[in-house]
């Protein structure tokens, strides 16, 4: 079953948000969380609390980008 975050608009229904999950977080963690929609497989506070989502890399999908998610936005920062 797909997962997708209330930030995420393309679909009429959410199961989490992101927003809520980073909130909880404290600095310097991550927890796993799957986004559908977005494309990310973990949800992380940075040490300086920014929020970034782990983005599988294309060309290895044994790694992944930490990217930053905007909230103003509801944008993955490429």
């Amino acid at each position: 079953m797909a997962d997708y975050s209330k930030e995420y608009t393309g679909v009429e229904f959410e199961d989490f948000s992101i927003k809520e999950i980073f909130n909880a977080l404290a600095p310097d963690t991550y927890i796993p969380q799957i986004c559908e929609g977005f494309g990310f497989l973990a949800i992380a506070r940075s040490a300086e609390g920014v929020c970034q989502v782990a983005v599988p890399d294309p060309k290895d999908f044994e790694k992944v980008d930490w990217k930053e998610f905007d909230f103003a936005t509801n944008t993955i920062k490429v």
